[in-house]
């Protein structure tokens, strides 16, 4: 749905997937279960997606802070939360800073579509 709507509004971005980010150095890896780089390409992705189905969530903050990624989206109980690194770590927020316009509760309707 997400690169639906930023190929609609002309926004360039690289899907970065899940891949694995971390470091041996900044003592964790994972992968998120998605990530977009805008306009650019980076090293670390823009923003990143968690589908969480059954456990786990804003427990993993921690590593994208190490990681540096700017807004990580957690998709949870038919919910979106969008948090927003700081300087002192995440902070939840309403919007996305990268997408501002984008309409998180039209965008949430659609997720929970079930076909």
């Amino acid at each position: 749905m997400l690169e639906i709507y930023l190929r609609f509004i002309g926004i360039r971005f690289y899907r970065c997937g899940g891949y694995t980010l971390g470091s041996l150095e900044l003592g964790v890896r994972g992968e998120p279960d998605e990530s977009y780089n805008l306009i650019t390409k980076k090293e670390i992705p823009d923003i990143a997606i968690e589908v969480v189905i059954t456990s786990g969530g804003v427990d993993k903050l921690e590593k994208y802070r190490r990681w540096g990624v700017p807004e990580v989206w957690f998709y949870r109980n038919r919910q979106l939360f969008i948090y927003r690194l700081r300087f002192n770590g995440y902070e939840q927020t309403s919007r996305s800073e990268f997408l501002p316009d984008l309409d998180l509760d039209l965008l949430v309707r659609c997720l929970n579509i079930s076909s």
